[in-house]
């Protein structure tokens, strides 16, 4: 098997182990997320040794420097929450850098969505608030994952709002949701039209999912990002 075929079956693999991050917090299977970890590590380590040799991640495609980022935040969620005991916790530090590193230089210019996903990387790991414990003690606020419509990408478009909250200064509409059951629907007092129920939409807010392609991000230094957390790689 060629480099390139490990590195897009990496990519399936965690795009599918990615999904455990949608499962109700009650009945979360810690094992399948302790091994989504081990494979977010694994890969984004792979990674860096093709890009050492051959400057691959240059030429990478959107969908690989998606997927790390993808990697970045999974680290990033069980990093913080109770798992964290279970897990090499000084390995994903560094390897979340390293994807940092990665997602740069797959960018073309300080204001591409690479840059920007690089930006919001570094200052989600610093965060006070973005994935930490609940002030009671319990675990679960790192695992939790508000947006759970963009599929396999649910957990990087819900850290992204975590980010926009903290330092853009944006409502999270999803803040104050839980993710228990609603309560059954009380029967209805006048039958429904067939018609009306198959064009019946969710009016809830729709978050508007394109910000980041005009985020502000001021001017954005990569060469000062390779300074950040001592310089590691």
């Amino acid at each position: 098997m060629e480099p390139l075929d490990f590195v897009y079956l990496h990519c399936c693999r965690l795009d599918i182990l990615a999904y455990y991050f949608l499962e109700p917090l009650e009945s979360l299977n810690k094992e399948g997320l302790l091994r989504l970890y081990t494979v977010a590590c694994g890969f984004i380590q792979d990674m860096t040794a093709q890009d050492e040799g051959d400057h691959r991640n240059e030429l990478c495609t959107t969908f690989v420097e998606r997927t790390i980022t993808l990697a970045a935040i999974s680290i990033l969620k069980i990093h913080r929450s109770e798992l964290a005991p279970f897990v090499d916790l000084d390995a994903g530090e560094k390897t979340y850098f390293s994807a940092i590193l990665l997602v740069r230089k797959a960018s073309i210019e300080n204001d591409d969505l690479g840059a920007r996903a690089a930006s919001i990387l570094s200052q989600l790991w610093t965060s006070q608030k973005a994935f930490r414990r609940r002030p009671d003690g319990r675990g679960g606020k790192g695992l939790e994952t508000k947006i759970r419509s963009r599929l396999s990408m649910s957990a990087v478009f819900d850290a992204f709002w975590w980010w926009r909250e903290e330092f853009a200064g944006k409502i999270n509409p999803y803040k104050d949701e839980d993710q228990s059951p609603p309560p059954p629907a009380p029967e209805a007092l006048a039958p429904v039209d067939p018609m009306d129920a198959i064009f019946m939409f969710d009016n809830g807010p729709f978050p508007d999912y394109d910000w980041a392609a005009n985020m502000d991000i001021g001017d954005f230094d990569p060469v000062a990002m390779d300074h950040l957390h001592g310089g590691s790689t």
